[in-house]
C-alpha cells in the first residue's frame, strides 16, 4: 500500500474513470481534484472542504469512504499526534 493519493489515482485507473469525469460528476475543480490525487493537500481549501471532496471522490468511484477517510486523517495527522 502506497500513500493515500497514490492509492486514489491507482483506483480510479483501474475503473477508467477520468478525473475529468470525477469533476463533473461531483462539481469539484480538477485543479483539487489533482492536488488531490497527488497528496497536495495544501493546495486544497482546507478543512471540511478538504473532507468533502475526498468523500464526493470516494462516492463517484463506489470506494469504501471509512477506510479512505481513516487513512487520509492518519496521513495529515502532525507527528505530535501520531
Amino acid at each position: 500500500m502506497g500513500s493515500l493519493a497514490a492509492d486514489l489515482k491507482t483506483e480510479r485507473e483501474k475503473r477508467n474513470v477520468s478525473l475529468a469525469r470525477i469533476a463533473a460528476d461531483t462539481r469539484i475543480s480538477l485543479h483539487y481534484l489533482e492536488s488531490l490525487e497527488d497528496g497536495r493537500y495544501g493546495d486544497l481549501p482546507g478543512g471540511m472542504y478538504n473532507r468533502a471532496f475526498l468523500r464526493a471522490y470516494c462516492e463517484s468511484l463506489n470506494l469504501d469512504q471509512q477506510q479512505i477517510m481513516q487513512r487520509y486523517e492518519g496521513e495529515i495527522a502532525s507527528p505530535a499526534e501520531k
